[in-house]
């Protein structure tokens, strides 16, 4: 059994302090632990890109520190992040081995109602019990905003640890290097993040630590 940590608060970074105190996390991360990029392209020491502005900051807080979070990000003029290195179309990717039922998903939620989920992180110590606290996060966002399907280009430990987690990410392409690591397009269905073990699912569907409000005003 994982020892959740219900110490933790989820928010949405909503005030410019808080997303770039987000984004200091990243060049921190990306930069300068894992190398991942070169550090003089962000003089600043704020890890930002042009896809920021349709973009929703989720964070993650024991009590005031900063220990994770994650970036949603809208469909724009841009498209999304990823997805023309990953060569996926959406809402109808072309690979032939998308189950039915993703496909259905994506067709009916539509580009304004699918999000790609990047910028994924967590304090290395505690990664496990984190990205339960990160997916639950992702999921009352798009529970509580009219998201049917989150599409992610996500890290292959990333991938294999949330399958290990109980959290079905559907591969939508063919591996890829990108940003430093092996990654493989993958998609999820939001309502379906849920199905989890029982004692996981009592606290993913908790809302208590959500911090704020994150129904749309």
């Amino acid at each position: 059994m994982v020892a959740l940590n219900h110490a933790v608060t989820l928010r949405i970074a909503r005030d410019p302090h808080s997303i770039v105190e987000f984004q200091r996390l990243l060049f921190h991360t990306y930069c300068i632990k894992m190398k991942w990029h070169d550090p003089e392209r962000f003089p600043d020491g704020i890890f930002r890109d042009e896809y920021d502005p349709s973009s929703v900051f989720l964070t993650i807080h024991e009590e005031s520190r900063l220990v994770g979070g994650t970036r949603l990000v809208y469909d724009s003029e841009r498209g999304f992040p990823h997805e023309e290195l990953s060569r996926v179309s959406l809402p109808e990717p072309p690979h032939p081995g998308v189950p039915e039922k993703m496909r259905e998903c994506l067709r009916q939620s539509g580009r304004t109602r699918i999000m790609e989920v990047t910028r994924f992180i967590a304090e290395p110590s505690a990664r496990r019990i984190h990205t339960y606290d990160l997916m639950k996060a992702i999921y009352w966002y798009g529970i509580n905003h009219g998201i049917g399907a989150y599409f992610m280009v996500v890290d292959m430990q990333t991938f294999l640890l949330c399958h290990k987690l109980g959290f079905s990410l559907v591969p939508i392409g063919i591996p890829l290097f990108c940003e430093g690591s092996w990654t493989i397009p993958a998609t999820m269905i939001v309502e379906d993040m849920a199905n989890l073990k029982t004692e996981v699912r009592e606290y993913f569907l908790s809302t208590d630590n959500l911090e704020g409000s994150w129904i749309p005003t």
